[in-house]
């Protein structure tokens, strides 16, 4: 499992749903054989919904989309096999029901 955060293109506006189709479209590019399942929403510590797919090819993977104001979080678990990701999805929902977002307003020190 691991996470990620994707910038959104602010200037294009696309949306969270448009975001979330171009990634189901980059797996289709890369292998049109792939499965795309639409997985229940899962809550996270904040009460967001994260929106979930999962994506069966060569290996299996879950991927939460959470929506932020200036990124798109994914959250994803990848497995090589059936049995494992079906053995490590409770682990990846409590992972997903962990998240919350801290702030987008980072700042760091001025060198001294």
């Amino acid at each position: 499992m691991y996470a990620n955060g994707v910038h959104k293109d602010i200037e294009a506006k696309q949306s969270f749903g448009q975001f979330i189709a171009a990634d189901s479209l980059h797996f289709l590019q890369r292998d049109p054989t792939v499965r795309i399942l639409d997985a229940p929403n899962l809550p996270t510590e904040k009460g967001k919904l994260a929106v979930v797919k999962k994506f069966f090819y060569s290996q299996f993977e879950a991927v939460a989309y959470i929506d932020e104001p200036k990124v798109v979080v994914l959250i994803v678990l990848t497995a090589r096999s059936q049995r494992d990701f079906e053995r490590s999805y409770s682990a990846f929902e409590q992972l997903v029901g962990s998240y919350w977002f801290m702030t987008e307003n980072v700042t760091f020190p001025e060198n001294q």
